[in-house]
């Protein structure tokens, strides 16, 4: 985790705004990340990420971690390495409602990030 997600409370890493969010924040910004969000406490910062790939799964239909890494991260290395880090193949089907899935995802997220 960076410097900056542990200062600011945002493990994931995430931006303002997340389609869905009710629970709080605020844009800090970030060199590089311009919506990067701050957020009250480390829990809610992980209930907005959990949020974010929610979002990105149900409504943007990024069904894979392949699909979602363009749109989380400008790394093109990413994708790979959440894979890595959360055991979960690039192509793998992603289900919101599996929380073991979501749990190994936001993992593999949080040490990527």
């Amino acid at each position: 985790m960076t410097i900056a997600a542990i200062r600011h409370n945002n493990p994931g890493d995430v931006s303002l705004p997340i389609k869905g969010w009710h629970g709080g924040g605020r844009i800090v910004g970030v060199k590089g990340q311009p919506g990067f969000a701050e957020f009250p406490t480390m829990e809610i910062g992980f209930e907005a990420m959990k949020q974010r790939l929610r979002s990105y799964i149900l409504d943007h239909h990024y069904f894979n971690i392949a699909s979602i890494a363009p749109h989380y991260a400008a790394d093109p290395t990413w994708g790979g390495k959440v894979a890595k880090w959360s055991g979960i193949g690039q192509l793998d089907r992603l289900d919101p409602a599996n929380g073991s899935q979501m749990a190994k995802l936001a993992e593999g997220i949080i040490k990527q990030e």
